[in-house]
C-alpha cells in the first residue's frame, strides 16, 4: 500500500471515469456531499476482475474476496433477525440484494500528513454517510475515524487492526424504511499527529435495478450520489 502511494507510477493508474470508475483518483478528487472543500486523500477503486497494480500485493485481492464472503453473511443475518414487518417489506430478501461483482468495491485510501493545524484543517473526510449496504472497514493504521449518535455527539472509533468495523449505509436505510439507520461518520487528524493514515473499507454495494425507493433505483442514486461528491 504505502509503495503504491510513494511511487511515482501511481498516476498511470489514474482512473478513466468516461469508461470505469476504478483505479487510482489524485489528491482532492472528491469532496462530502454539500461541502466543497475536497477531502484530504487520495484512492484507489477496486473490485474483482480488475487489474490491481503490482505495488499492491496479492494479499489485497485476498483481503477482498474475504470482506465480499463476510458481507454476505452479514446481510444474511439480516434474513434471520430482521423484524417480520421489515421483511415483509424488503424487495427481496437482504442477501439477494448483494451483486456477485461491482458496485462491490474496495477502496484504499491514504491520508498525508497535513502542513496545517488550524482547527478547521483537522477533518480529512468530511461527515458523510455510505451510499451502499454495508460498509466494512479493516483496522486502520492510526486513529482518526468518528461516528456520530443520535443526538448528534461525534465519537472516537478504536483501529484495532483484527477488528472490522460494520456500518450500515444509506441503500440498507431505503429498503428497511429508515429500521436501520446509515451511520454518518469522517476522518479527523488526531491533535499532534503527524504521520500518513491508511484505510481499507470494502463497499458491499447493492444490485443496480434493486428498488431503493419510490422511482429510484441503486443504480440511479449510485450515479446521483458521485454527482454530488464531485466525481462525476
Amino acid at each position: 500500500m504505502e509503495s503504491f502511494f510513494e511511487s511515482p507510477l501511481k498516476g498511470d493508474y489514474k482512473v478513466d471515469l468516461k469508461k470505469t470508475r476504478l483505479g487510482y483518483y489524485e489528491f482532492g478528487s472528491e469532496n462530502g456531499k454539500g461541502y466543497s472543500q475536497k477531502n484530504h486523500m487520495e484512492f484507489y477503486q477496486y473490485t474483482v476482475g480488475h487489474a490491481l497494480p503490482s505495488l499492491m500485493g496479492y494479499k489485497t485481492e485476498e483481503l477482498f474476496n474475504q470482506l465480499i464472503e463476510l458481507g454476505r453473511e452479514i446481510l444474511g443475518w439480516l434474513d434471520q433477525t430482521l423484524p417480520e414487518e421489515i421483511r415483509r417489506e424488503l424487495p427481496c430478501q437482504a442477501r439477494n440484494m448483494m451483486p456477485e461483482a461491482w458496485p462491490n468495491m474496495m477502496r484504499i485510501i491514504h491520508y498525508p500528513p497535513l502542513e496545517r493545524v488550524e482547527k478547521h484543517a483537522r477533518v480529512l473526510n468530511s461527515e458523510h454517510e455510505d451510499l451502499n449496504l454495508i460498509t466494512l472497514l479493516c483496522g486502520s493504521t492510526a486513529p482518526g475515524l468518528e461516528v456520530k449518535d443520535l443526538e448528534g455527539n461525534w465519537h472516537r472509533v478504536g483501529y484495532d487492526p483484527e477488528s472490522v468495523i460494520v456500518n450500515v449505509a444509506d441503500c440498507l436505510e431505503f429498503v428497511t424504511q429508515g429500521y436501520l439507520k446509515s451511520t454518518p461518520h469522517r476522518v479527523v487528524c488526531p491533535e499532534g499527529f503527524q504521520g500518513h493514515r491508511y484505510s481499507i473499507p470494502c463497499f458491499i454495494g447493492a444490485k443496480e435495478d434493486l428498488p431503493v425507493a419510490e422511482n429510484l433505483t441503486a443504480g440511479q442514486f449510485l450515479l446521483q450520489r458521485l454527482q454530488e461528491i464531485g466525481i462525476l
